[in-house]
């Protein structure tokens, strides 16, 4: 089912109040893979982190080069997947690229929920929900995670270090974030949770 601002509310209160904490993963050195379902806890990934955990609820993905490497397989049992309306090709949106080019891609191996959003620095589109930044996935994923007050909690491993996970392969683009992108970074994300307890590892 495609998830629009029309039937969001009702989407979250039946698929995602029970969950009362979250980990984001992302693609930094204290990037944690996770192998099962943990309790009552959303366990969201970023980019190629989904393509080598074993287990993962939630792919927030705002890059389209990033499906033409996924692993089908593991998107099979993926539960939900979020990308922006104008989701980025080569680091920016693109006019003629969108979330159906998402859906060409992966229709035959996606049966789960399609979260479809506007990012802060897109036009927004009111079919769609809105989120406030723009600065990475990871803050792609909080800004989502803000929207559920019943998550209290939120565990955040591999943001705002120094490089990328050795369990990752070497992105194309790297965006290395020096000590003031990260603080800017993180602090990003601390605002967007800024009702939640946040634990950065």
């Amino acid at each position: 089912m495609i998830i629009t601002n029309e039937n969001w509310n009702e989407f979250s209160k039946y698929h995602l109040s029970h969950y009362n904490k979250a980990i984001i993963n992302g693609k930094g050195p204290s990037f944690k893979p996770i192998d099962n379902p943990i309790g009552n806890t959303l366990i969201s990934c970023v980019n190629d982190c989904f393509n080598v955990s074993n287990y993962t609820d939630l792919l927030v993905c705002n890059d389209i080069e990033f499906f033409e490497r996924i692993d089908h397989s593991k998107l099979k049992t993926l539960k939900y997947l979020a990308v922006p309306n104008k989701i980025h090709r080569n680091g920016s949106p693109q006019p003629d690229t969108s979330y159906l080019n998402v859906i060409e891609i992966i229709e035959k191996s996606f049966f789960g929920d399609f979260i479809i959003f506007n990012l802060g620095s897109h036009p927004k589109n009111n079919n769609f929900i809105s989120l406030k930044t723009h600065y990475s996935s990871c803050h792609t994923a909080a800004d989502i995670i803000s929207l559920l007050p019943n998550i209290q909690t939120v565990d955040i491993f591999g943001v705002g270090g120094k490089g990328y996970s050795k369990l990752l392969p070497t992105p194309k683009i790297k965006t290395l974030w020096n000590p003031n992108t990260a603080r800017d970074g993180l602090n990003l994300i601390k605002a967007s949770l800024r009702n939640k307890t946040v634990n950065i590892n």
